[in-house]
């Protein structure tokens, strides 16, 4: 399956407001936390995607 940008692009508006990275401790607590809440809300998405979102959310907000 091909993903487009601009569905990347919806999976990350999605997944960035996430408040982990002003709560969480450490840099893998606030991706874990993110990628749960995310989770919570969008089961049907693979963990792989999730992890994906997890890692670039890291590197944006730190």
């Amino acid at each position: 399956m091909c993903v487009t940008k601009a569905q990347i692009t919806k999976l990350e508006d999605k997944f960035y407001p996430s408040d982990a990275s002003s709560v969480a401790l450490d840099l893998k607590a606030m991706g874990q936390q993110a990628a749960a809440e995310f989770r919570g809300t969008h089961p049907e998405i693979k963990e792989e995607a999730v992890q994906a979102l997890a890692w670039s959310y890291t590197l944006d907000v730190r």
